[in-house]
């Protein structure tokens, strides 16, 4: 499977099995609440990118059963601007992870980088495409709670501009329904 390593963190490797069932090729990045992996589903299949968190995040089980609905929450939700979830479980360790969608493109972070500042029409597109992708969580009562530009991925698919899809890092806040109060005054 797996091997550990000295502050418990699971280090998965090329060719390493996770779950009996995803293939890892390469790590894809490591952030405060997990290392995510370019895998390849058995099943499925097809490519995918593989979340698990933190060991830290990996406690307690109320913390685990959250994951779980979050991401069914957000699986049940198709918007062309959302990376699609595919699967959230924990494996035969005890283990939780997230799998995901794996498109092709760089982070806005990275083309931030690179760019340093980007052209008025495709800073608004992204804007536009990211607006609607996050409307399309709340309408679900969904707060994705980590948006960032290393979250944000840009790819081109057409002619009509950049798709945008917003990688959902863990945890997602689905508990219950979002309550705005409105002050009585400013």
């Amino acid at each position: 499977m797996a091997s550990g390593s000295v502050d418990g963190a699971i280090s998965l490797r090329k060719g390493d099995v996770f779950a009996n069932r995803y293939v890892i090729e390469h790590a894809l990045g490591r952030g405060s609440t997990g290392e995510v992996y370019a895998a390849i589903d058995w099943e499925g299949q097809r490519p995918v990118a593989l979340k698990i968190p933190a060991p830290r995040a990996q406690q307690p089980a109320s913390l685990v059963q959250r994951l779980i609905r979050g991401a069914r929450a957000v699986a049940s939700i198709e918007h062309r601007h959302l990376v699609r979830v595919y699967d959230c479980a924990v494996d035969e360790h005890g283990v939780p992870f997230l799998v995901m969608e794996r498109p092709e493109g760089e982070t806005l972070a990275q083309l931030l980088r690179t760019h340093q500042r980007l052209d008025l029409g495709l800073a608004l597109e992204i804007a536009r495409q990211l607006s609607s992708a996050v409307a399309a969580l709340h309408a679900q009562h969904v707060v994705h709670r980590d948006i960032k530009p290393a979250n944000v991925l840009v790819r081109s698919t057409d002619a009509t501009g950049p798709t945008i899809g917003t990688m959902l890092a863990m945890p997602v806040n689905t508990a219950r329904p979002v309550a705005y109060r409105i002050p009585s005054k400013l």
